[in-house]
């Protein structure tokens, strides 16, 4: 005696499969992308969280070392004063959920900072023109490769300018005297601003790879067991003296033992 199914639900060895629904899908891919737009936000999040932290801290450092360090007392308090401030404002939006605002925020406040002082500091003979590349890679981890790109051309094109000024002569008189302390001090503040941004990116990007990782191993897995499930099936329906005939809800065929 013949034995018909339709394919949808039918049950494999305890797996029921259902046909794909359209609209399900449509909702899943929308699902997912919303988780994504919300795994971007939080890495925003994460960086910008601690670019804060590093700039406040080492901000704060100097207000304290200004009169150690620094040749330019009033001008070096105005600078620390003004990076807390920027940094105070980029919390509050963060608060307000304007991560991205924050973070271009952020940048072009700090980018503005370090301009003047290597404008009013001697020009590209300034050690805080380490800053410009510190910019382009906190730049790329916010944004991407474009901001990246952007930022990297700004430091460039700021670099001409000042160049072709200095042999102009065109430079103001420079304000903030260099000192070796100094100009160490400001070295260790770009490089712990940026090496402390890209280690916590990269452990971002090395969770988010062992997590797909995760994702791959378990999606081979369950195919592995379907593909052993449906060969037992195929097994057991043509050992049997029945004919099995598995039709689609349209009464298409999908199998005949």
């Amino acid at each position: 005696m013949p034995l018909f199914f339709l394919s949808t639900p039918y049950t494999v060895y305890g797996e029921t499969k259902q046909m794909t629904n359209p609209q399900k899908t449509d909702l899943k891919t929308t699902g997912k992308n919303s988780d994504a737009q919300q795994t971007f936000a939080v890495g925003i999040d994460n960086v910008l969280n601690r670019i804060i932290l590093i700039i406040s801290i080492l901000a704060g450092i100097g207000l304290l070392a200004t009169p150690f360090l620094y040749g330019r007392k009033a001008g070096s308090f105005i600078i620390a004063g003004a990076l807390l401030l920027s940094m105070a404002v980029a919390k509050f939006l963060m608060q307000r959920r304007l991560i991205r605002l924050a973070g271009i925020y952020i940048l072009s406040s700090i980018w503005l900072v370090f301009a003047a002082i290597v404008l009013l500091g001697g020009g590209l003979d300034n050690i805080n023109v380490v800053f410009f590349i510190s910019l382009t890679v906190l730049a790329g981890l916010l944004f991407g490769e474009k901001a990246s790109l952007a930022v990297s051309g700004a430091g460039a094109a700021t670099g001409l300018a000042l160049a072709l000024m200095a042999t102009a002569g065109w430079l103001p008189s420079p304000y903030f005297l260099r000192t070796p302390i100094g100009n160490w001090a400001q070295l260790v503040f770009a490089l712990i601003l940026t090496a402390s941004t890209l280690n916590l990116a990269l452990r971002d990007r090395n969770n988010a790879l062992d997590m797909a990782n995760k994702q791959l191993s378990e999606k081979l897995e369950a195919e592995k067991a379907l593909k052993e499930n449906e060969k037992k099936y195929r097994i057991l329906t043509e050992k049997m003296t029945d004919v099995v005939w598995i039709a689609n809800l349209n009464l298409q065929t999908v199998y005949v033992s």
